[in-house]
């Protein structure tokens, strides 16, 4: 059996350069890098990857899922995932849950179980925030959850870039796809929100959440009209006289 002895060997470098460049862990140079690379193909050498996992007891998988392929953008989101992690020691495990919400949470105690040291997660019933809460991220496991578009995410984008400031720049615990899974989440834990002030209404009453307002932030939704071409007045005119004339207290 070759060994990493075998490969430094072969290459004519030390066993610790070996390893940087085949683990990563520092860099090495062109030239010695071609020539390891030479000696491992020569040699038929394969890094020992359970051999790591034991001796580190770091988990190489990543847990992927997502509702299905059937929709261009899944396809081109797991594309690049694929594309990110291509050249790492790290394995995509895809499954998908065809939006059923009982086999998504089957689907990821399956992959816990198997210790993922991260899952990649299009969630079909996002409101269920607690089970990914207690599952992997009260455990330190890397969650990614993507929201299936938000109007409200658009003008936080907006309102942060005129402070030429960046969502990674903030401290997202989670994201979630709808307003009531994030009140819900809000009132289970000490994290702030952007959500609508009229969403969170009967809580404001109840004295559950509060308002903090953040000065020289504004944070306002834009709306427009749409109708069919050719089809001006009636009813749609009237309501877009009135909307324009009480736009300020709607």
């Amino acid at each position: 059996m070759v060994t990493i002895k075998d490969v430094a060997k072969k290459a004519d470098v030390s066993i610790a350069t070996v390893s940087n460049y085949l683990n990563r862990t520092k860099p090495v140079s062109k030239e010695l890098g071609a020539r390891i690379q030479n000696a491992v193909d020569e040699l038929g050498y394969s890094l020992n990857l359970n051999a790591k996992i034991l001796k580190t007891a770091q988990y190489m998988d990543i847990g992927v899922i997502l509702p299905s392929l059937n929709d261009s953008y899944y396809v081109q989101l797991f594309q690049g995932i694929k594309t990110y992690f291509q050249n790492t020691n790290y394995f995509i495990n895809l499954v998908f849950s065809n939006n059923i919400p009982e086999l998504e949470v089957t689907i990821a105690q399956n992959l816990k179980r198997k210790q993922i040291c991260g899952l990649i997660l299009v969630s079909c019933q996002p409101e269920n925030w607690k089970f990914y809460y207690d599952n992997f991220t009260s455990k330190k496991i890397p969650l990614v959850l993507r929201e299936r578009g938000s109007g409200t995410l658009d003008i936080l984008l907006a309102a942060l870039q005129k402070h030429n400031i960046k969502l990674s720049d903030l401290n997202v615990k989670m994201y979630l796809g709808s307003t009531e899974s994030i009140k819900l989440f809000l009132e289970h834990t000490d994290c702030m929100g952007i959500v609508s002030i009229r969403s969170v209404h009967k809580e404001l009453v109840a004295g559950n959440l509060r308002v903090i307002e953040i000065k020289g932030m504004p944070m306002q939704r834009e709306f427009n009209f749409v109708q069919l071409q050719g089809q001006e007045g009636g009813l749609s005119q009237v309501f877009m006289r009135f909307a324009g004339h009480h736009s300020k207290s709607l």
